[in-house]
């Protein structure tokens, strides 16, 4: 998601727009081949990575003035939103339309719109000004279909290469502890079974986390990539994975399903995978050497509880691989809970909360991340919010609220993070 400001009144840019929609200023949208960072030209320097991209053709020739602001009528536009809303009064301005609409429309309106225009080369936002609902709709830039695309096809390249240097580490990390096991004789199984599994059930739970945001973008229709992999080093192996929506999100509903769709999806098979693992678990006594206690979620002592061996005092039960795979699902789920940044909690948070509270639900999340002992991981979510200007991507429909069933499931959203949630690290 870009964060490009108005360089006349600092104003918001929503992505793919080439005007501003607060003052109507017409902008010229480039993308870096280097970097692929999306701004405003600025005489063909990337500000991102400094890339030069365009030459003037002579340095004694001045540089060629901007484009005026393009001016154009509805009578293309009006019929179109005139088919889902009823408006009240249009206002064509330099680069783009605003219509002040009569309440009472549905979320479906707004979408079907949407799909509309985009057909015809323009896209809607939908604000509250005054009092009054507002569609502001634009043009497309040339460029959007590229941006559209340009992610989709980073991902075809680089997915599965990703994918196959995960597995490896993550077969490095379940071999390394699995040998330490076995050297012990705490290991219920071989040394290449319980790598295998290790790798198996990782790759499981974070999978399944990626795939339940795809799934929420195929069911309300957001193009996004493949699930990038990342690569890490023991003792899990990797740093989860990641999915990237190449159009911006429609409306609250939509943002809160994909927000919830990964975390819980992945909880489900943490909750399995621990299952198992604590079930094939061994004993040692506590006076061995070279144990090293790991903090536990509420949910992880509950499964524990149900399907762990009684351990007889002066024992302790030493995880598994298996097991500490589903640990790891646990702290993942409680993590990508947190309402902070560009996390899953956040998504749900903005939608459940909207933009107003926003800096202090981060808050909120930061401190639940420091008190869990991820002081780096809070330090750098905190240098990441001060380059981006500390705001979450713009929805085009910010008027119609959350639906009332996802306002109830989200107490739900709020005991997975209590139960998930791992303290002393």
């Amino acid at each position: 998601m870009t964060r490009l400001r108005c360089p006349r009144c600092n104003g918001k840019i929503p992505d793919f727009y080439s005007y501003c929609p607060e003052c109507g200023l017409s902008l010229q949208i480039e993308y870096c081949p280097n970097c692929q960072a999306q701004q405003i030209f600025s005489g063909g320097r990337c500000t991102r990575c400094g890339f030069e991209y365009r030459i003037p053709p002579s340095a004694m020739l001045p540089p060629p003035p901007p484009p005026p602001p393009e001016k154009f009528d509805d009578s293309e536009v009006l019929p179109i939103v005139e088919t889902e809303f009823k408006v009240l009064e249009s206002a064509p301005s330099e680069g783009f339309l605003n219509y002040h609409v009569q309440g009472g429309f549905s979320k479906r309106n707004f979408k079907n719109l949407v799909k509309k225009l985009e057909e015809k080369g323009y896209v809607p936002l939908l604000r509250m000004r005054e009092g009054k609902a507002v569609i502001t709709v634009g043009r497309l830039p040339p460029n959007y279909k590229k941006a559209e695309s340009l992610s989709l096809i980073g991902a075809r390249r680089l997915w599965f290469p990703l994918f196959a240097a995960t597995c490896l580490t993550i077969l490095l990390s379940g071999y390394m502890m699995s040998v330490g096991l076995a050297e012990r004789r705490l290991l219920s199984s071989g040394v290449v079974v319980s790598t295998l599994s290790f790798m198996l059930s990782m790759v499981s739970i974070f999978g399944v986390h990626e795939l339940g945001h795809k799934l929420a973008c195929f069911i309300h229709q957001a193009e996004s990539t493949p699930p990038y992999f990342i690569p890490g080093p023991p003792p899990l192996g990797t740093f989860g994975a990641v999915i990237f929506q190449s159009k911006p999100l429609v409306n609250k509903d939509e943002l809160f399903d994909l927000g919830v769709s990964g975390p819980l999806a992945g909880l489900a098979v943490a909750i399995l995978v621990s299952a198992i693992g604590l079930k094939t678990s061994s004993m040692t006594p506590e006076t061995a050497e070279g144990l090293v206690p790991v903090p536990t979620s509420v949910f992880f002592d509950i499964v524990g509880y149900a399907v762990a061996p009684r351990v007889p005092k002066g024992y302790t039960l030493v995880l598994s691989p298996v097991a500490y795979a589903g640990w790891a699902g646990f702290l993942l789920t409680y993590l990508q809970l947190l309402p902070v940044w560009q996390l899953d909690g956040a998504h749900v948070s903005y939608a459940v909360f909207g933009r107003k509270p926003q800096k202090i639900v981060w808050a909120i999340g930061l401190v639940l991340m420091l008190v869990s002992g991820f002081f780096m991981m809070a330090i750098l979510i905190l240098v990441f919010i001060t380059m981006q200007r500390g705001s979450h991507p713009e929805l085009l429909d910010e008027v119609t609220p959350l639906s009332g069933s996802r306002k109830a499931f989200y107490v739900l959203v709020l005991l997975a993070t209590v139960g998930c949630m791992t303290i002393g690290l």
